[in-house]
């Protein structure tokens, strides 16, 4: 379930993001807002992190499930099956072994309604949950609270591109009509989860018809509820481990093995949520640093140099310049907002505390990947080495980002080559606008080339493939950040350095976007 609701969330925030295409309107005026201070959050001490490197360090055991195709639900607590009941239906427990037939039987959800209601219900008694599955469970349902109703809340900023309307309406179809197929028999709670977050429930609005209310949704609402779960996940014992019901949505699946539905949690997947929570929150925090004022017109313009939702026909591809020249057309678009500083420190330390977590996992891990290489083949069919050492690589590299190794992160390919990085300073010190990083030059040269062949007169004509590629930047700007670019063919060196590092993926991906 748990993937399931980072699941949803990813389909929601993509589904509006890359499909809006915008509202045809004016950008409601030139100010940019400030953006008040993040809450207060907990993070990592060292002596916190090395204890962590030190326990996870110690041998253990890889993650367990149900060790037969019967499982004793026993194991499972009062608490959890209570809940699992008032979700899906299903008898009230008096304790882990019994059920109180003096009670009337849960129906579970129905509506969407009862799905809301459930919601504020266990958010507002989370405090007496004592068992941690039960703790685990309410934690998520109650993450769901922000996305209510979400895609109808967003209708105004699809409501006027046709082709991206009929994108998301057809995607909805789809999920609507996968959901029928998945759950063969009517299904109340499969429903009742659909209409909870793509239809106007209890008098919600679309009240995120512009970039500024969106930028509102993620500060007030998005980002809170993820604190909040976070907050919740790190509070739950998992020190002894407990079993979770992969049914807790539908009361009709009837798994081949107990083992695919009854899962053990433990410390490592507690570890592996923390860091995944940490990375989403790192990210969130960084995109509250900047003015979102023009994103979905910024997006309907670059969809329609692709030919889509566009009277266009001479169609002939997206070129580093034309994206460059309408991205220029959107000044106040990842212009850091006043306050964002702020905002950028909140997100480093939560990228910081989110590495830590990640590697501790991976050493947790690595020594029974080795013990155990039937696992491996899973993975990589090379063999143990092979897979082991790029993943130790890339938390090499992901080490020398974080202090700022002067000896910079090397290129995996061409080995002779090393870009030094401030990476600190892109948190500390952040970029005033991402508009100082876009290419200024481009090939001005034919659309198309000429090419003959030794017996023949007249010339074969082809695409000029280089025509309108990006041969230029402001370098000064990159040099905060990478000192040792100082020219056009060194910054060209530092992108291509970080994305041929193992792990330079976290910066390489986003220089090439801005960059070529």
């Amino acid at each position: 379930m748990f993937k399931s609701i980072r699941l949803i969330i990813c389909i929601a925030m993509l589904s509006v993001q890359v499909f809006a295409g915008a509202k045809k309107a004016k950008l409601e005026d030139n100010t940019i807002l400030p953006v008040p201070p993040p809450p207060e959050a907990k993070h990592m001490t060292d002596a916190e992190y090395q204890a962590m490197l030190k326990e996870y360090s110690k041998p253990g055991i890889i993650r367990k499930v149900a060790q037969s195709d019967r499982f004793d639900q026993t194991a499972l607590t009062a608490e959890f099956k209570n809940l699992r009941s008032r979700m899906i239906g299903g008898p009230v427990w008096k304790n882990d072994r019994d059920v109180d037939d003096s009670q009337q039987p849960y129906r579970g959800v129905n509506t969407a309604h009862e799905l809301t209601t459930l919601i504020a219900d266990v958010e507002q008694k989370y405090a007496t949950f004592s068992a941690s599955d039960a703790k685990f469970l309410a934690a998520q349902i109650i993450a769901l609270k922000p996305l209510q109703s979400f895609v109808f809340r967003c209708r105004d900023l699809v409501d006027n591109s046709r082709l991206s309307k009929s994108i998301l309406v057809t995607m909805l179809r789809s999920v609507r009509a996968g959901a029928d197929l998945i759950f063969p028999d009517s299904d109340p709670q499969a429903n009742a989860v659909f209409d909870f977050f793509m239809t106007p429930t209890d008098g919600r609005k679309g009240d995120i018809a512009n970039d500024s209310q969106f930028s509102d949704f993620l500060t007030k609402e998005a980002y809170p509820a993820l604190q909040a779960l976070q907050s919740r996940i790190d509070a739950i014992d998992f020190s002894k481990g407990f079993y979770f019901d992969n049914a807790v949505f539908n009361k009709n699946v009837n798994f081949a093995s107990d083992k695919d539905r009854f899962l053990m949690f433990g410390p490592r997947e507690k570890l592996g949520m923390q860091a995944n929570l940490n990375f989403n929150l790192s990210g969130l925090a960084y995109v509250m640093a900047y003015n979102l004022k023009g994103l979905f017109l910024f997006n309907d313009s670059i969809s329609r140099i692709y030919g889509f939702d566009s009277m266009k026909w001479d169609v002939d591809g997206a070129t580093a310049e034309a994206r460059a020249t309408e991205f220029a057309k959107y000044p106040q678009l990842f212009v850091k907002r006043p306050g964002g500083e702020a905002w950028t420190k909140e997100s480093y330390r939560y990228l910081t505390d989110g590495l830590d977590q990640a590697e501790s996992l991976w050493r947790a891990t690595k020594p029974e990947i080795k013990d155990n290489p039937v696992l491996v083949p899973m993975i990589d069919v090379s063999g143990y080495g092979p897979f082991v050492r790029p993943v130790d690589e890339v938390f090499k590299t992901f080490s020398k980002l974080i202090h700022n190794d002067k000896d910079g992160v090397k290129s995996a390919v061409f080995g002779t080559e090393a870009v030094e990085v401030n990476f600190s300073t892109l948190f500390d010190s952040p970029p005033e606008t991402f508009h100082a990083f876009a290419p200024k030059k481009f090939r001005n040269e034919r659309t198309t080339q000429d090419k003959k062949y030794m017996n023949e007169n007249t010339p074969e004509k082809y695409r000029n493939y280089r025509y309108g590629e990006a041969i230029s930047w402001d370098y000064t700007s990159y040099q905060k950040y990478f000192p040792q670019v100082n020219d056009d063919k060194s910054l060209k060196q530092a992108v291509r350095v970080m994305n041929q590092a193992w792990g330079g993926w976290l910066l390489g991906v986003p220089m090439a976007s801005f960059a070529l």
